[in-house]
């Protein structure tokens, strides 16, 4: 499966106002650009930035061409144009990163996913770890083009350990 660029865009039926106004959110995911972690269905919920920056790893939603995007951030880096914080992102699906990003474009993370009766706390430390992981992968990813089979195996992998180690400690239903 390889996603077009079309594919990276979430219809999210939420609008960036609401999600700057209140505490959390919620929404069907729709798209294939976050799979294996993402399902089609599943409900995210979503907690805007405050005061706090987001992390390498974190899957946060932007603002992009007036749309909302949900992709995982795997970099930040000083913009020398502007001295200031620039985000690049990219789907854990897809094959080419996201334009950078302002923090102004940011409006928040995806910190729970409930998939039927299960949740799984992306904020909780085996979400955190997970999502650092999947983030380093998706940079040696883009580094070398022949280890995208194996990579991909080690991020269906690393999904399966969070799933595991969330419904036999951390998940209630």
């Amino acid at each position: 499966m390889n996603p077009t660029s079309d594919d990276f865009e979430i219809a999210l039926n939420l609008k960036s106002q609401e999600l700057e106004q209140c505490d959390r959110a919620s929404f069907d995911y729709r798209g294939q650009s976050m799979f294996p972690l993402f399902f089609e269905g599943d409900i995210v919920v979503i907690k805007p930035y405050r005061l706090n920056s987001p992390k390498i790893g974190d899957v946060i939603v932007f603002e992009r061409n007036s749309r909302l995007v949900m992709h995982r951030l795997i970099m930040a880096s000083r913009s020398v144009e502007h001295q200031s914080l620039v985000y690049t992102c990219k789907g854990d699906n897809c094959l080419v990163v996201d334009a950078p990003i302002g923090r102004t474009q940011v409006l928040g993370k995806a910190i729970l996913i409930q998939r039927q009766q299960t949740l799984i706390k992306l904020d909780s430390i085996w979400g955190r770890l997970t999502q650092k992981l999947l983030a380093y992968f998706s940079l040696i990813e883009l580094s070398s083009k022949r280890r995208t089979t194996l990579l991909n195996r080690a991020k269906r992998l690393t999904c399966s350990l969070l799933k595991v180690l969330e419904s036999s400690q951390l998940v209630r239903n």
